[in-house]
């Protein structure tokens, strides 16, 4: 199954996401002949940790089953983002290293992988602290307590 990711991310085609846009050109340019049960958009993701959990979702939802969840994921982007997507947001989705590969499409040269690995490290460490298991019970804590708490207060 194939899950192309993104949500509307450009002011200038309000009406259309990343993913969708991928999906529509795969079929114009005949990369995908017939999509009926091949190929998917996933629409929400709004930066890279949402493109692959937002993706696990989706076939979830699309596989239409319990406990139906990928044997394996791989993920094609830049090869710049790579160690964002092996070190990082895998991690942060607890998925196994032996069933995940990135496929980076694009060649750079070793600075430059470096030097957007060092932008990257500041925006993205956050998800690899919010998979400590301190911060996971914290945060289980006050989702009950947030839920407890709007559920008593009934609709407005």
């Amino acid at each position: 199954m194939l899950i192309f990711s993104g949500g509307v991310t450009r002011p200038s085609s309000p009406s259309q996401s990343e993913a969708q846009s991928y999906l529509r050109l795969a079929l114009d340019s005949g990369l995908l002949m017939n999509r009926t049960h091949i190929a998917f958009a996933e629409d929400y993701a709004l930066d890279s940790y949402q493109n692959l959990l937002f993706s696990v979702a989706r076939f979830h939802e699309v596989v239409n089953g319990p406990y139906r969840w990928p044997e394996k994921i791989t993920v094609v982007g830049f090869e710049m983002k790579r160690r964002r997507f092996e070190e990082l947001h895998r991690r942060a989705i607890r998925w196994p290293t032996s069933k995940f590969e990135y496929v980076g499409v694009d060649v750079v040269g070793e600075a430059a992988r470096a030097e957007g690995w060092k932008g990257e490290v500041s925006s993205h460490s956050v998800r690899i602290i919010s998979c400590s298991e301190a911060f996971s019970r914290r945060r289980t804590a006050t989702s009950r307590i947030w839920r407890i708490s709007m559920g008593a207060m009934g609709p407005s």
